[in-house]
């Protein structure tokens, strides 16, 4: 009769033939492997319903955001400031001014921003998703000539006879502050209309 030896617990109740127990390290090493895999086949996969869900913003929440924005015009850009408008000698980058307005201007729906933090490229990718008919609010995001990296980012205003007005922190030397800006909606600089992504706080 062939002896079994329990190796692994009282959990998994995974026996292993007392013949087979290995006798140099190459069989160990094997078995080692083997025993990984039915760990691992037997651990409880992730419930999909557990993830957090993030939707998009609304019109509303859109206006809000853009009015909470014109709290910012003329406050001086600098790069990596992330100051809000109200604090004492205040100063923005164009992400941190987005940022900032989104926070604000969401709170008093119960929404937060899914990070605390984030790039321009970072929220291109994983924060927003693309439309095609953007609204009051909506992310434009900008890139310098043919790169398709986002190095910009802006809130969306209004389009009017082909002109797209938006809101941003511009590093322009001869601007280098928060104001409202437009261009041709033919812009090859424009590289993409996004909406933020949020959560219920």
């Amino acid at each position: 009769m062939i002896q079994y030896i329990k190796i692994i617990g009282k959990e998994t109740g995974i026996l292993t033939p007392a013949c087979f127990l290995p006798h140099n390290q190459i069989m160990r090493k094997t078995i080692t492997a083997m025993l990984m895999l039915l760990l691992l086949a037997s651990c409880t996969a992730p419930d999909p319903e557990s993830e957090e869900e993030l939707t998009m913003i609304t019109e509303e929440e859109g206006r809000s955001i853009a009015a909470e924005a014109m709290n910012y015009l003329g406050i001086p850009y600098e790069w990596g400031g992330q100051s809000f408008w109200w604090e004492d000698n205040p100063s923005v980058d164009c992400s941190g001014f987005v940022i900032n307005a989104y926070k604000t201007a969401l709170e008093p729906y119960g929404k937060t921003l899914p990070f605390s933090d984030a790039t321009v490229q970072g929220i291109y990718e994983s924060f927003s998703e693309k439309t095609d008919s953007p609204i009051m609010g909506d992310l434009i995001f900008f890139t310098n000539g043919a790169d398709t990296i986002p190095d910009h980012i802006a809130i969306y205003l209004h389009a009017e006879d082909g002109i797209v007005y938006f809101i941003d922190a511009s590093s322009r030397e001869d601007t280098m502050k928060v104001l409202v800006r437009s261009y041709p909606a033919s812009e090859p600089m424009i590289l993409s209309y996004r909406r933020m992504l949020c959560r219920n706080a």
